[in-house]
């Protein structure tokens, strides 16, 4: 890990933090206050929603902050935040030494509800490591920045992501009829296409491309072989753009085409 900034604040009136953006990972804790944050994905356009993430609660479409609430920031995010009283805020950039680390490839802030405790005992260590600027204490505050974020991955951020993976799975097999593109869905749920393919495939198996194929040829054969729908509708109701698209492929993976099918049922 490289230690990039400590910046420790105090604002004694609210206050308006303006729209900017790091290179690196930042932990923002806020000490005592209240408000919120906004973001953007990119300097075109604003994210039309607040998200934040919490193992129990899952996500919802508004994120503030309070009292003793930590706060993980991705690199190369557009984001403002409004304190709404006096506040104190310590902010820790960092760069994760892998890059493969859920946070490095969230595409929002991620907020942390309920590891406050955990958030607080290593933000004073860290603190206190600031202060006393000894000899090494940079490498002191990677070590406790380590295994802070080491706390909190053993006790949430592993619920989290498989949260959030079985959530994006379940919207697959709700929409899979629909056309899907996986670099449009990863966004959705917080991931780097890459990324969100790969850790996909650990926990199911197949890449998200592959599973949403593999939807629709079971759900084609389910009503070839169960209903009196033409071939062209059931192309159709399984996502395909047209029923030549639908026979070659239904043929590249059963080795034979649904016409044939369809005649043996006959």
């Amino acid at each position: 890990m490289k230690l990039n900034y400590v910046y420790i604040d105090t604002y004694r009136t609210p206050t308006h933090i303006q729209t900017h953006f790091h290179n690196c990972m930042e932990l923002v804790y806020y000490h005592h206050t209240t408000g919120y944050i906004t973001w953007k994905h990119s300097t075109q356009q604003a994210s039309n929603s607040l998200v934040f993430m919490d193992k129990e609660t899952g996500i919802y479409e508004q994120l503030d902050f309070s009292d003793n609430t930590l706060l993980i920031i991705p690199p190369n995010i557009l984001h403002d935040e409004k304190h709404f009283s006096s506040s104190k805020v310590t902010a820790i950039g960092f760069t994760p030494e892998k890059e493969n680390s859920f946070f490095f490839h969230s595409r929002n802030p991620i907020l942390f509800l309920d590891h406050k405790k955990i958030a607080y005992e290593y933000i004073c260590k860290i603190e206190k490591e600031y202060s006393k600027r000894s000899p090494f204490y940079q490498e002191m505050i990677c070590l406790l920045l380590n295994r802070c974020l080491a706390e909190i991955d053993k006790t949430g951020i592993s619920s989290t992501k498989d949260k959030l993976l079985e959530e994006t799975k379940h919207y697959i097999d709700e929409h899979f009829s629909h056309k899907i593109k996986i670099g449009e869905l990863a966004p959705q749920f917080f991931y780097c296409p890459d990324y969100f393919s790969k850790i996909f495939k650990e926990k199911f198996g197949l890449t998200p491309k592959v599973y949403i194929q593999e939807k629709r040829l079971e759900y084609a054969k389910k009503l070839i072989m169960e209903t009196e729908l033409t071939l062209n509708q059931i192309s159709e109701l399984c996502g395909f753009s047209d029923y030549i698209q639908f026979s070659k492929f239904y043929k590249k993976k059963e080795g034979i085409s649904p016409s044939q099918v369809r005649n043996t049922k006959e």
